[in-house]
C-alpha cells in the first residue's frame, strides 16, 4: 500500500461515514478495499458499546473468505462479561494502552481466549486497538471503538512492524522496491505457508 492508496482509503471510509453507509457495509469495504491495495487483513471485528437496555454493545466481524459481514449484538450476562474479561480488548481497556499485537504461535495459544480459534483458522499475526473518545463524550464504560485485525500472512520482525507503523503515521508508501518479494530458502515459522 503506498501514500495514494492510504490516502484513497481513508478518502472512501470519510465519504462512507459521510453517507450514512451501515457499519457492515463500512467495515466490509474498508477491508475489500485494503486487502486490495496489498494489506494481508485476513479478519477484522470492530465493536462499539450502545445505549441500549438490552445489549451492552454491538460487533462486526468480517472474513476474508466469507461473502458476508455479520454483526452480533453482545449482551449483559455473565458468560458475555467473562468473555469480555478474557479478551485483549479487556486487557487495553485496564491498561490504558492503545494497541496490542501478538504473534500467533503456540505460546501465545492459551494468553486470550480467542487466540485459539485463530491460530486453528491459520491467523500468524494479530493487532487490537482502541480508538479512544475524548473524555468529555464518555457515557458508561466504554470510551472508544475497539477493534482487532488479523493476518494469515507470514510473519515480520518486529523492527518492521515498527517502521511499518512510523510509515503509516507519516503518510508514506508502507512498502517499498527494495521489499524482499522472494521467501524461498526460508525456514521455520516466517516461512509462507505452501499453496
Amino acid at each position: 500500500m503506498d501514500g495514494a492508496q492510504l490516502a484513497e482509503l481513508a478518502a472512501w471510509i470519510t465519504e462512507a461515514g459521510l453517507a450514512g453507509q451501515s457499519e457492515i457495509e463500512t467495515l466490509t469495504g474498508f477491508c475489500e478495499r485494503a486487502v486490495g491495495f496489498g494489506l494481508p487483513i485476513a479478519r477484522a471485528i470492530v465493536l462499539a458499546d450502545t445505549l441500549h437496555p438490552i445489549y451492552e454493545g454491538r460487533a462486526f466481524r468480517w472474513n476474508r473468505d466469507r461473502d458476508t459481514t455479520v454483526l452480533t449484538g453482545y449482551g449483559r450476562t455473565e458468560e458475555d462479561l467473562g468473555r469480555w474479561q478474557r479478551s485483549p480488548f479487556f486487557y487495553l481497556e485496564r491498561s490504558d494502552e492503545t494497541l496490542f499485537r501478538r504473534r500467533l504461535t503456540s505460546a501465545a495459544k492459551n494468553e486470550f481466549s480467542i487466540f485459539p480459534e485463530l491460530i486453528a483458522a491459520g491467523m500468524t499475526d494479530y493487532i487490537a486497538m482502541v480508538n479512544r473518545f475524548a473524555n468529555e463524550t464518555v457515557i458508561g464504560d466504554m470510551d472508544g471503538i475497539y477493534s482487532s485485525w488479523a493476518t494469515d500472512a507470514p510473519a515480520g520482525s518486529q523492527a518492521k512492524i515498527d517502521i511499518l507503523r512510523k510509515r503509516l503515521e507519516m503518510g508514506v508508501p508502507l512498502w517499498h522496491n527494495d521489499d524482499r518479494m522472494d521467501y524461498s530458502g526460508l525456514t521455520g515459522a516466517i516461512r509462507p505457508r505452501e499453496a
